[in-house]
């Protein structure tokens, strides 16, 4: 079965014949051992996590179905103050991991009076190797997940996921997820302005990237999103690379399954 028949199989698996809501999928969220950054605007600091599904039969997440981290040290927030100083602490109950595009993108967030009281001017969120996020419980769910089926997806699967970290593809999807949240954050400008933009996220985005290059693929959807904006808006162009960005992550969970088809 090819990677395009793959993925139309796993979509159609994650809705059962019947209707009945139940527990969506534990994702696997892709490693940063370097973070990524928050960016703040009013009273919320948020960034976007590239993630992958390890349960191809549960349902898929709706936008905003809330996570938590599988376990503990999983998920660390890299604190900078006013006089440049480092340090990193938990990701606690302050932080919030809510669904944006099905499983492939998740919203991280935190309250910027809990960054202030944490006595932090910026934060980076650091990814550990073995992430993996749990959806919420729902009392009424009728299937929910059991806590052995929890530990051996977050153990086991997981740890199958984890061929791809590291991958030219695997990095150029992750960097086209941080530039979508980076855009996000910066706001809808356009024409010139939009386009100055655009390159300063760009090459944050690329400075970010272990080694600071992406395949040609990235760069060619970035130039592919960026040239049919129009009025070179930013919200036109964010909206195209979130796309493209579902489709390179699909494109990796499609060869995850195929090469775990016990998974």
């Amino acid at each position: 079965m090819g990677l395009r028949y793959a993925c139309i199989a796993f979509l159609l698996a994650a809705f059962p014949a019947g209707g009945t809501l139940a527990a969506p999928q534990i994702l696997a969220a892709l490693p940063d051992a370097d973070g990524i950054a928050l960016a703040c605007d009013g009273g919320l600091c948020e960034t976007s996590l590239s993630t992958l599904c390890l349960q191809k039969d549960k349902q898929i997440p709706l936008p905003g179905q809330l996570y938590h981290p599988a376990r503990g040290g999983q998920f660390v927030l890299r604190l900078t103050d006013a006089a440049g100083n480092t340090r990193d602490v938990p990701a606690t109950d302050a932080v919030r991991f809510a669904t944006e595009r099905d499983f492939v993108s998740v919203r991280v967030s935190i309250a910027k009076g809990d960054l202030d009281a944490l006595g932090a001017v910026s934060a980076r969120l650091i990814v550990a190797d073995d992430a993996a996020l749990v959806p919420h419980p729902d009392p009424a769910d009728p299937n929910p997940l059991t806590e052995p089926e929890i530990t051996y997806v977050t153990i086991s699967v997981r740890e199958r996921a984890a061929a791809l970290h590291g991958r030219p593809d695997t990095l150029s999807a992750q960097a086209l997820g941080r530039l979508v949240a980076a855009l996000r954050a910066a706001g809808d400008r356009s024409g010139d302005e939009g386009r100055r933009t655009l390159d300063r996220l760009w090459d944050a985005t690329l400075r970010d990237t272990p080694g600071g290059r992406v395949t040609q693929d990235a760069v060619d959807t970035l130039g592919f999103c960026s040239s049919g904006a129009d009025g070179y808006s930013l919200g036109s162009i964010r909206r195209c690379l979130g796309y493209e960005h579902s489709r390179m992550i699909r494109h990796l969970n499609a060869e995850h399954w195929q090469n775990n088809p016990g998974s």
